[in-house]
């Protein structure tokens, strides 16, 4: 009965221990980002913030290799007293999606940008730019006329729907969430 009883103890505590290692485990990789690029701008002027994202990950399913990001969500809020969003626009591999899109009313302090690379027909590429940031929306705004000189950003929120902010495998099984770098607007 000892004997049981050291085995069942040597057990478990192996099944405690092997997953606590593999979450050690470090991805040698450089971590998928969203990022902004930063804008100065004056007061009543209009702009355009590019969205970009930087994509490595590679899974391996079924007998085959899939690259990239294949879904997304990216909730953004900004100040709407002083940015007014007259539209958002997609561009690069998104662009070339089946499914892509933004809130139906922009201008209300919040943006959710959300895509899906493949839901029928031929394959879209999926999301995989692991050696440079690919821009893939471009927000068009006008700063309001009153603006104080400073800095204001394009941050992150919440969807009322899908919730934070997340990347989605393209082979659809994985999820995560990217690094994020708000977006600045340096008023001039």
């Amino acid at each position: 009965m000892r004997m049981i009883t050291k085995l069942l103890y040597g057990f478990v505590s192996l099944c405690l221990l092997l997953p606590t290692s593999a979450w050690a485990i470090v991805d040698p990789l450089k971590p998928d980002t969203v990022s902004f690029d930063t804008i100065e701008i004056a007061p009543g002027q209009s702009g355009v913030l590019s969205l970009r994202v930087l994509s490595d990950d590679t899974t391996f399913f079924n007998g085959i290799t899939w690259r990239g990001v294949g879904s997304f969500c990216i909730p953004l809020k900004y100040q709407r007293s002083i940015l007014r969003v007259d539209s958002v626009n997609f561009v690069g591999t998104v662009a070339k999606w089946d499914e892509k899109f933004s809130n139906p009313k922009v201008d209300t302090g919040f943006i959710s940008l959300a895509g899906i690379f493949n839901l029928a027909g031929a394959e879209n590429p999926a999301l995989y730019s692991p050696d440079s940031a690919e821009a893939i929306a471009k927000i068009y705004f006008t700063l309001d006329k009153k603006a104080a000189k400073g800095s204001y950003t394009v941050e992150l929120t919440i969807d009322p729907i899908q919730k934070e902010l997340y990347f989605g495998s393209s082979d659809g099984f994985n999820s995560w969430r990217p690094v994020f770098i708000p977006g600045k607007i340096k008023v001039k």
